[in-house]
């Protein structure tokens, strides 16, 4: 994949060796053929590889209460006489891999995980999916306000664009799938069922934003 990391790996080849769990899920080969094809090629040996960054990343989706450094140490076992990188290292390393790489895995790897022996995960044949939104401020550029917009009230417009944006899962615990099977308004849910293929999705929930 080019230029190597310069962190000593464990005696098994890792680098963010805390990180092993993730590996049954996402394997090492599977992410370097997300960085081959999205073009994510490090020339030259440094500390922030593509490959070290993306795996960064990832465990930044599951320690979300931290830090991008201490994600970073909550990944590593660090070794006598050795710094972690700084903060600035990290986010500047983060948006040099960019979202493609991120994109491209998400693609790969997320899909129900319901069977049709799941209990309560179909309902007359239908996957039961549980559709959820929220809004979030975005940077107040000129770019982000052309393609989000701003939200209008009555005393103005937000002072910052905002993107709506949604999340599906399966729905096959009973509270969660009697609850929104009991609430008929689909809202703006009709819109993000498409990415889970409509014909063989129910989508049933609240409205979204």
């Amino acid at each position: 994949m080019g230029g190597r990391c310069v962190l000593t790996p464990n005696e098994s080849g890792r680098i963010l060796d805390r990180l092993a769990g993730l590996e049954k899920v996402i394997t090492p080969d599977l992410i370097r053929q997300v960085l081959a094809e999205t073009n994510r090629f490090n020339k030259r040996a440094c500390t922030l590889t593509h490959e070290v960054m993306l795996w960064v990343v990832l465990a930044m989706g599951i320690l979300t209460d931290l830090p991008i450094r201490q994600v970073f140490k909550n990944a590593r076992r660090l070794r006598s006489g050795e710094e972690s990188p700084s903060r600035s290292s990290l986010c500047v390393a983060r948006q040099r891999l960019g979202v493609a790489p991120v994109q491209s895995l998400f693609h790969k790897v997320v899909r129900p995980l319901a069977s049709r022996d799941t209990p309560g995960a179909f309902y007359h044949g239908l996957r039961r999916m549980a559709i959820d939104g929220t809004v979030m401020d975005v940077p107040d550029t000129l770019a982000n306000a052309e393609a989000f917009g701003r939200p209008s009230w009555r005393w103005g417009v937000s002072a910052n664009p905002q993107v709506e944006f949604g999340r599906g899962g399966n729905a096959h615990r009973s509270r969660l799938s009697n609850r929104v099977l009991h609430d008929k308004r689909t809202g703006n849910v009709s819109r993000l069922v498409t990415a889970y293929n409509a014909r063989h999705v129910v989508a049933v929930g609240p409205r979204l934003f």
